[in-house]
């Protein structure tokens, strides 16, 4: 029922298959990055951006995990209790970042 194609396959639809032997290139585009080996970040900035990041981190952590546990499993006592925990350290880290602006 299927007649031969004038290119040797027998179905149109049937795609070629591809040659194990062909070196793939992609097209991938180039991009430079600019050398910031000579960049120095005065070490206190350093510190207060780490301490930041942490207090971040914990907070957002603190306050999800509480809110699930008291969702999910009506354990309220202990959600409350992380939700404050991730609040103080969001409240910490935040004041921490406003004293170094305000210096």
């Amino acid at each position: 029922m299927l007649d031969d194609l004038p290119d040797g396959s027998t179905d149109q639809y049937e795609p070629d298959e591809p040659d194990p032997e062909a070196e793939y290139t992609p097209d991938i585009p180039s991009v430079s990055i600019p050398d910031t080996s000579d960049a120095d970040v005065p070490p206190e900035l350093a510190r207060v951006f780490w301490n930041v990041v942490l207090a971040a981190n914990i907070g957002l952590f603190a306050v999800a995990l509480g809110l699930m546990v008291g969702v999910f499993q009506g354990q309220w006592r202990l959600g409350g209790g992380a939700i404050a925990l991730g609040a103080v350290a969001l409240l910490l880290g935040y004041r921490r970042y406003r004293r170094y602006q305000n210096r």
